[in-house]
């Protein structure tokens, strides 16, 4: 029996802190190993940003989450809805070009989510949206589209891409039996494989914070050092050069063109690096919460 609703368009949403992406979504295959694959229809949009906004800083952030005191101000509310608009006409744009109103939504957002999975309590870059997928699919359905089913919860970024790669025919986590995840962007996206099983950072955040969490011996947290946000920034302050970089003055570029401070850029993220996977694996043994704050 079929996972997927008959004749639904399966729409697959990537919301980071920058911009969202949506894409079609093909089932080849659901016997055995499930293997999907991208179909035609795709779509994606900048985030409109608020002037004025700021996220909160994640210690107040934190504080008001594990007290279920989730409230964003006045203009965090106003960006959230920027973010709730970029979602649902980047969806509406996929379902127009695949000739369809009738569709089953998976997504991933960064951040801490709510209780039911529903919302972000918590989100270093960008705005709290405790009731995003409600505010997602009320949108969506002023505008027509009709949704099979309800968006069950929001998985983590890095959750989803442990998937994708679980999933597509030539993915690399195909017949492994651990991995550990971690692609880099504005931010980090993390998760697991264990024993076969696909993990979210979510699901095992009393043991393995996450990367924007946990600070590094270097003295900032580890996002700071990896991501691709940062090493942009932290090469192009050394070298004084304004911001957004050129293509030919993208570190990896300069780097390997021999530029010295590019050099020493990557080699301060490899070093977070391999910190950072040193403590994911001691932490999987001990059970612990290391580098934790």
């Amino acid at each position: 029996m079929s996972t997927f609703p008959d004749n639904v368009l399966l729409v697959g949403v990537d919301g980071g802190a920058s911009e969202v992406k949506a894409h079609q979504v093909l089932v080849l295959a659901e016997e055995g190993a499930l293997e999907l694959a991208a179909g035609p229809a795709m779509a994606s949009t900048c985030y409109e940003r608020i002037a004025g906004f700021e996220p909160a800083s994640v210690a107040q952030q934190l504080v008001a989450f594990q007290r279920k005191q989730v409230v964003p101000s006045d203009i965090e509310a106003l960006q959230g809805e920027m973010w709730v608009e970029a979602a649902a006409g980047a969806i509406l744009s996929v379902a127009a070009q695949a000739g369809e109103r009738d569709v089953v939504i998976g997504m991933c957002m960064p951040g801490l989510k709510t209780a039911d999975g529903r919302g972000i309590g918590v989100l270093r870059n960008g705005p709290r949206m405790p009731d995003f997928c409600a505010q997602l699919e009320r949108e969506l359905a002023t505008e027509g589209l009709r949704l099979a089913r309800p968006i069950q919860t929001l998985a983590s970024d890095g959750e989803a891409c442990a998937w994708g790669e679980e999933c597509d025919a030539q993915g690399l986590l195909r017949g492994v039996g651990n991995a550990y995840y971690l692609g880099g962007g504005t931010g980090l996206a993390e998760a697991l494989k264990l024993r076969g099983e696909i993990l979210g950072l979510d699901a095992v955040k009393q043991t393995l914070p996450k990367a924007w969490q946990m600070e590094s011996k270097a003295g900032a947290v580890f996002e700071e050092w990896l991501s691709m946000r940062a090493i942009n920034e932290r090469f192009a302050a050394r070298a004084g050069i304004g911001a957004p970089l050129s293509s030919e003055d993208l570190p990896e570029v300069r780097a390997a063109a021999g530029d010295e401070e590019a050099i020493r850029v990557f080699t301060e993220a490899a070093d977070a690096l391999v910190e950072l996977c040193m403590l994911r694996i001691h932490a999987l043994h001990a059970g612990k919460k290391p580098g934790a704050r």
